[in-house]
Formats: C-alpha cells, structure tokens, sequence
C-alpha cells in the first residue's frame, strides 16, 4: 500500500511540476477575475434593489385583479398577467445572477488559497521526491501537503456541481413549474372563441413542461440529489431508470451484501462510486454497441465491490490505458483517479468484440 501511495504521491507531484509555470499566471488572473466579479456584484445587488419595488407592485395588482376578475377586459387582464411575469422573471434572473456570482466568488476565492498553497511548496518540491526515491520511504509531509490540495481542488469541482444543482432546482426548476400552471390559467381565461391562441398557449405549456423535465436530468446529472437523502443505491436505481427511459431495454441492477439497500457509506464514497458507475455505462452506451448492460454492487463490512459490464464491442485494453495516460481517454482517466482516491485499481476486462467489465473494489473505513 505504501508503495502505492508513494508512486501516487509522485506522479502528482511530477504534474504539478510540469504545470509549474502555469500557477503564477492562473493565480495573476484569478485575482483579476475576482475584481470583476466583486464589481459585478455591486452593479447586481443594485440592480435587485431597483426591481424589487417594481415586483412587489406588480404582484399587488396581479392580486387585486385575481379578485375581481369580472371587472377587467381581457385586455387588461393579459397586461397585468404580462407585467406581473415580466417583473418576476427580471427580478428572478438577476437574484440567480447574484447567487451564481457570490458561489463564484466562494470558489476562485478557495482555489487562490489552494493555489498559493502550492506556489509556496513547489521550491521544494524536486528535493523531496527526490530523497523519498533515493531513501525508499515514504514522501515528506510537504509532498503529501500537495497530494491533499490535488484532493481538494476534486472535492471543489464536486462543491460546485453540488451547489449548481441546488440552485436549478430551487431556482429555474421551480420557475418553469410556475410558467406551466401560468399558462393554464391563461387557457381557461381567453375563453374557446380565440383558437389559435389556445393552441399557441397549449403548445407553450407542452414546450415548458418538456424543458422543465430536462432540467430535473440536468439536476441529476450534475449532483442526483437523492444521493444526499437515501444514499448510492437508490440513487443508482432512479439513475439507471432515467437512462433505461431512453433505451430500448432495461438496464440490470444487482445488489448484495450487508444491509445494502439501507446502508450510508461516507459521502466521498458514495459520490465517486457514482460517478465511475455513470462514467462506465457513458462509455459502454456511447461506444459499446451493447443489447446488455448490468451493474453489480456488493457491500461488505470492509470492502465495496462495483461492476458494469456489457456485451458490446469490447477494446484493446492496452490501447485504451496508453490512451487514458496521453489524455485522449478522458472518461477512464476520469475512472482511474476516482478510484485510487478511493484506494482501489480500476479493474479494466475486455478484448475487441467480447463485451467489456469495468469494476473496482473500494475498501471501507469504520464508518462505512
């Protein structure tokens, strides 16, 4: 194990070291970046200022209205509904503006810390590696320092998806329902003598009702938030249904082990098991050509075992591995280093036409 981590160790620290000349520039333009962004959030917030009066009158009079219907025109009626939307989507639009701004803000912001971080330990960086290799023991701390940032720059990408997630689904997600329930009211009040504008609204409705699904599997894709709530393998199931919906036949799922169906593991566990699951069956639904898929998940007390397998065209798994280390196979590099930061190969079988399997064997603290 240790010799494992050493050469994990190192092959990070010899990227970094390529990548050397690059920190001073990134850390340069993040800083511009965040100047921006400070000012853009000023102009932002005074903007919402500015609309929130302007909502607030709308929707007093879209209240009145709603109250006595009887007494407007159908005129009226529209350009108050109209107005009362307008407000709302424009006021909508910039608080999603600000909060996306801020959570932008909140991330370059611990990215700087990280890439100082670095900046600082890479003089000597060289030295270190190189004594650890020529000593056979274990890298300095300095080094495993830099591992550490590596893990949490992951950890930031997995936050941002996280947080992108909750603001569709609290903010655009929510509008679209709004807009379809907005657009039957409509179609109750122009009344059946206006035909093509009932349909014109009819076909707004099947429109936004259908955007509105894709985003819940953009939400998904992005951070499934049932993974937070019930854990991997419920999320697994709705998951494997959602891609099943656009196949012509099911995907398999078979789970066993202790307590699997009720069992939460911690949270980094449960998310990069997931996402080498969904890359696999990515892989598998854009190359393999496959009729089958299945995914297997065994838990154990001390040991997680995923499998995805098919029975496509297979690959050279050589090729494939060469491909993954020169950054033409992103999704089994993507696989690879979820895995070792799991503490588990990534197991690749497979020969050109005999169907692939791709798993790995992730071992479980206490916790899990």
């Amino acid at each position: 194990m240790s010799g494992s981590l050493s050469t994990t160790q190192s092959r990070t620290a010899e990227a970094l070291r390529a990548l050397a000349g690059d920190f001073p520039r990134e850390h340069e333009q993040q800083g511009r970046e965040l100047a921006e962004i400070a000012l853009l959030i000023k102009q932002t917030t005074a903007e919402i200022d500015r609309l929130t009066p302007q909502r607030q009158e709308a929707a007093r009079r879209l209240r009145e209205m709603e109250t006595a219907l009887d007494h407007y025109s159908r005129a009226d009626i529209r350009r108050i509904y109209t107005e009362a939307q307008e407000a709302q989507m424009r006021l909508f639009m910039m608080q999603g503006r600000l909060e996306q701004l801020e959570y932008k803000q909140r991330t370059l912001e611990r990215s700087q810390q990280h890439l100082t971080r670095v900046l600082q330990l890479l003089p000597d960086l060289s030295a270190e590696t190189t004594d650890a290799s020529a000593s056979g023991g274990q890298p300095s701390s300095e080094v495993g320092a830099i591992e550490a940032t590596a893990v949490q720059a992951l950890q930031s990408i997995e936050e941002q998806r996280h947080q992108l997630a909750r603001l569709l689904h609290e903010g655009t997600a929510q509008m679209l329902a709004n807009l379809v329930l907005r657009a039957q009211v409509c179609e109750r009040l122009l009344g059946g003598d206006e035909a093509r504008c009932r349909s014109e609204l009819t076909t707004l409705r099947d429109t936004v009702a259908a955007n509105l699904h894709d985003t819940r599997r953009i939400i998904f894709d992005l951070w499934p938030l049932i993974l937070d709530d019930l854990g991997l393998v419920p999320t697994l199931r709705r998951y494997l249904q959602l891609v099943s919906d656009r196949l012509e036949h099911p995907i398999d799922l078979a789970v066993t082990g202790f307590d699997a169906m009720g069992r939460r593991l911690d949270p980094t566990v449960e998310i990069n098991v997931f996402r080498i699951v969904q890359e696999a069956l990515s892989n598998a639904l854009h190359h393999a050509q496959a009729t089958r898929h299945r995914v297997t998940i065994d838990v154990g007390n001390r040991l997680l075992r995923a499998t995805v397998e098919d029975n496509g065209v297979g690959f050279d798994v050589a090729d494939v591995l060469l491909a993954a280390r020169e950054g033409r196979a992103r999704g089994v590099a993507s696989m690879r280093d979820r895995a070792t930061w799991l503490g588990s190969p990534l197991l690749l079988d497979s020969t050109p036409g005999g169907g692939t399997r791709v798993s790995i064997q992730v071992p479980l603290s206490e916790r899990g």
